[in-house]
């Protein structure tokens, strides 16, 4: 672990650059479930495969709400990567934008935003921009790592949200089974 710490802090004092990518989530169900998801931070990392331990750090501001992470990632199959880092979750437009910002180690900063909108089918659409500031060869490790996460991640929601519809349904089906 040490290793791979000196490394990033060498890479990082050469060229540091910001790299984007984006990916888009279809869900179907309530936009409200999906916000509270994603916002409540303690949500998105019960089904965040690498996420060890999330807590809420004491100071919570109107704005924001920070938080601890421990994650271990493999990044590769005899090397894991066990960082530890403060997420902040921002609100900049209510009920419609959420934003992750992190600086994970020395030479490698994180801004994730997740957008929601409903498409004409009415699925829940999330479109997640994700910057990273740091070295190419980084980028590149970190961006497939993360994008093979996220989409494990929206999968779960996808899974849990479609369980709650299916519970829903059964219920209201019952429901007026007891009433006819």
């Amino acid at each position: 672990m040490q290793k791979l710490s000196f490394l990033t802090a060498a890479i990082s004092k050469y060229v540091v650059s910001s790299y984007r990518t984006k990916l888009r989530h279809i869900l179907e169900g309530d936009p409200e479930t999906v916000y509270t998801n994603l916002l409540h931070f303690e949500n998105f990392a019960d089904v965040h495969p690498y996420m060890k331990k999330v807590s809420c750090s004491a100071i919570i501001c109107s704005n924001y709400e920070d938080y601890e992470v421990e994650e271990e990632v493999n990044v590769l199959p005899f090397l894991k990567y066990r960082p530890c880092y403060s997420v902040r979750v921002s609100e900049p437009a209510e009920g419609k934008h959420i934003r992750y910002t992190s600086q994970v180690k020395t030479g490698l900063y994180l801004c994730i935003d997740f957008r929601l909108r409903r498409n004409n089918k009415g699925n829940v659409i999330v479109d997640e921009d994700i910057e990273l500031q740091t070295h190419r060869f980084v980028a590149f490790i970190f961006f497939k790592i993360l994008k093979k996460t996220h989409l494990q991640v929206f999968e779960a929601f996808r899974l849990r949200m479609k369980e709650q519809l299916q519970y829903q349904g059964s219920y209201l089906r019952s429901f007026r089974t007891e009433v006819a």
